[in-house]
Parts: structure tokens; C-alpha cells; sequence
């Protein structure tokens, strides 16, 4: 599963930021002002802004899309020697968050993501190198939601692998956001969490 990441990983981040979070990996201390940062150069809607204090900056509406991002803030704010327990919710709540995009996109809401890619309406409505990467997204997500069947007491996914999947998921929710229909306004996401960003 490591290797479908990297390969994730290295067509969407720049060598810089694969290289930022391999370092950060190895020191954990400072885990997640470090993601917290690198997160807020990339813009969006991602941990550090879907806060507002202790609630969800989103309309109630939007809670299937933007929910997931609020469960990786929690799971980043844990305490850096339980990172390994949480990577794969990580790469699941990653997932989700895409998956909920795309069904919204689609107008569609029994289909899982790799169901919902196979139909005729993905390639019409998404953009090829979108579709791709969106496709290059599924392998991980499925095995984070159904795999248990590495050895016992280690973990599917390294710290690693997890924060580059959300990154990479983050970079592909930036070309799919302003196509989708969402009752959260754009403006919404300019601001940041100040519980958050008062630690950097």
C-alpha cells in the first residue's frame, strides 16, 4: 500500500513537501503545528480552517463534505506516540471527504467512490488528469475501510504514507471543490482557526 501512496503522493505535492512531511515523520514532537503550516500554504478548506472554536466553520448541509476534516483535526491533535492508531482514519476520513464531493458532484448518493468513478457520467463531468488522480485515490481508501490483514500488532499505514495521503487528497479537493454545488460560502474558508494557528 505504501508504494500506491508515494506514487499518489509524487504526482500531486512537490519533492519539497514529500520531503518536509519524511523529516517531520522523524521527529514527531511538533507533528502537527508542522501540518497545521504546511496545510495553510496550500489554501482551501483543511485543519487549519475548518474550526471555529470548537465548532465546524461549514452549513449543516455540507456536513457529509467537510465532516472528515474535522475528525483528521482531532486525530493530528492526539498525542504524537498514538499517530500509528490513527492512520488509517486518516486515510479513511481522507477518502470520505472526496467521496462526498464526487457523489455531490454526480448528484448520486448510493455509490462508494470507485463505484461512482466507473460510471459513463465521470469521464463527462470531471476533467481527465482529475479523473486519474481521483482513480490513483480508491486502492488506499479501500483498504483503510476494509483491510485487516497485515500482521498482527503493526499498522497498515505509516504516519508517512497517512499525512501524504492527506495531502495529496487535500490537493485534489482544491481542483474539485469550485465544481461542485456547496451551501458553505467560498468566503467561509479566508479565515482561520485561531485555537489553531495561535500555537504557530
Amino acid at each position: 500500500m505504501e508504494n500506491e501512496i508515494i506514487a499518489i503522493a509524487s504526482r500531486l505535492l512537490a519533492s519539497e513537501e514529500i520531503r518536509n512531511i519524511q523529516l517531520l515523520c522523524k521527529n514527531r514532537d511538533n507533528l502537527f503545528l508542522e501540518i497545521i503550516k504546511i496545510d495553510m500554504k496550500l489554501g482551501g478548506v483543511g485543519i487549519h480552517n475548518i474550526n471555529k472554536g470548537n465548532t465546524g466553520r461549514y452549513e449543516i448541509k455540507d456536513r457529509d463534505i467537510f465532516r472528515p476534516i474535522q475528525y483528521i483535526y482531532a486525530y493530528l491533535k492526539m498525542q504524537p506516540g498514538d499517530f500509528d492508531w490513527v492512520t488509517r482514519e486518516i486515510i479513511h476520513m481522507s477518502g470520505l471527504h472526496l467521496e462526498s464531493l464526487v457523489k455531490r458532484l454526480f448528484n448520486i448518493d448510493r455509490f462508494p467512490l470507485g463505484q461512482a468513478l466507473a460510471l459513463p457520467l465521470a469521464k463527462l463531468k470531471l476533467e481527465r488528469q482529475l479523473y486519474l488522480n481521483l482513480k490513483g485515490i480508491i486502492k488506499p481508501y479501500n483498504s483503510a475501510k476494509h483491510h485487516l490483514d497485515h500482521k498482527k500488532d503493526t499498522h497498515l499505514f505509516s504516519v508517512e504514507c497517512a499525512l501524504l495521503y492527506y495531502l495529496s487528497v487535500r490537493k485534489i479537493s482544491l481542483k474539485l471543490m469550485p465544481i461542485v454545488h456547496l451551501y458553505t460560502s467560498a468566503e467561509i474558508w479566508d479565515t482561520l482557526d485561531i485555537d489553531s494557528t495561535n500555537l504557530i
